[in-house]
């Protein structure tokens, strides 16, 4: 399925796969007149926020930056500079935008995983997509790559761990010839990797044979919720994972963090998703301090970068539904998302720091 990488963001249930610190706010930052704007009678087919509104916010938030971020910022379903640092498009479904940019691995296609496939193998199911879409890999700054674990779970014991685990660590093996392929295929590429809320509690909760899923290749995308708290449950878990992502001298892993930037039409859930995303970027300043964003790979023992790498958006795409969920959701690049766009636009006007 297109586009299922981030649920509970991981939003499995949705999708599959969401103090010393600078402030998300900034005293002369520009702000939407109303932070709660009801999107009950907003017309569908003119969702789209207008170009010269557009600009006038960048204009806005570009002129309150007073410090510089250690970490990149993106969006899902944005093709659009302005919005990010990089642009985002998926293997097969979109064309390569210019410049450096992420390419979302289409995973989910069938067959993808089938049994007994090696590092040669995904080579091969890769390098023939490059050629057919005329990818060029030396602008993939990034290849995300979704887990399919979770779908290999079966039945649960009471405390939620899987009963069986063999097909969950043969697809794990699965997953690391993928991210050996890549390495390959395009060695200038880090690798995101993207569990599902499921799979890192398997792991917090030391399930059988399920405590080290982390591949040792890549960094770790989090999940997220569409209205989870941030404070009672994912801070928790980004801190377990922070402390348990393995490194060496040459190797850190990064977290990405994945805010929700979508709310459901018709409801005041702007401002709540408003807070959520500050608490995110407050997470992500106080968790790097004063640290220097590097490459992944570094030629010393004691300059690995940043531990918070990125934080990526979901969603840009402004109107979204949802197999099984009758609710229309509204993203980032909607025009009545002012209050979310102006909080994450305040936020990429810092520049990025060198």
């Amino acid at each position: 399925m297109k586009k299922q990488i981030l649920g509970t963001i991981s939003v499995t249930a949705l999708l599959m796969a969401f103090q010393n610190c600078a402030p998300a706010f900034k005293a002369n930052s520009w702000s939407a007149q109303s932070s709660e704007v009801s999107t009950q009678n907003s017309d569908i087919e003119d969702v789209y926020v207008d170009n010269e509104t557009a600009q006038a916010e960048i204009r806005y938030a570009a002129n309150s930056g007073i410090y510089q971020r250690t970490y990149k910022m993106a969006l899902y379903d944005n093709l659009n500079l302005s919005y990010g640092d990089l642009k985002m498009f998926t293997q097969d479904y979109e064309a390569q935008p210019d410049g450096q940019s992420i390419m979302i691995l289409n995973s989910q296609a069938s067959g993808f995983y089938a049994n007994g496939r090696s590092a040669k193998d995904f080579e091969k199911i890769l390098k023939d997509s490059i050629k057919k879409n005329a990818y060029d890999v030396n602008r993939l700054e990034i290849i995300q790559l979704t887990s399919p674990l979770y779908t290999q779970a079966g039945t649960l014991d009471s405390k939620g761990c899987p009963k069986s685990t063999d097909q969950i660590i043969a697809y794990n093996g699965l997953v690391n010839n993928v991210i050996s392929a890549i390495g390959t295929v395009a060695p200038k590429a880090k690798v995101w990797y993207s569990f599902n809320k499921q799979e890192v509690d398997w792991q917090m909760n030391g399930c059988k044979n399920l405590s080290n899923l982390i591949p040792f290749h890549a960094n770790y995308v989090s999940t997220t919720g569409l209205f989870v708290d941030f404070d009672s449950q994912m801070k928790k878990q980004n801190d377990w994972l922070l402390s348990h992502l393995q490194s060496d001298k040459y190797w850190i892993k990064k977290l990405i963090l994945v805010p929700g930037v979508i709310f459901v039409m018709g409801s005041n859930q702007q401002s709540a998703v408003v807070g959520d995303l500050s608490k995110q970027i407050a997470y992500a300043d106080q968790t790097n301090g004063n640290c220097k964003p590097g490459d992944t790979y570094q030629n010393t023992a004691h300059d690995y970068g940043c531990p918070i790498q990125a934080i990526v958006g979901y969603t840009a795409k402004p109107v979204n539904k949802y197999s099984g969920d009758a609710a229309t959701y509204i993203g980032l690049l909607h025009k009545v998302a002012a209050s979310i766009r102006t909080t994450w636009l305040n936020q990429l006007a810092q520049p990025f720091k060198k």
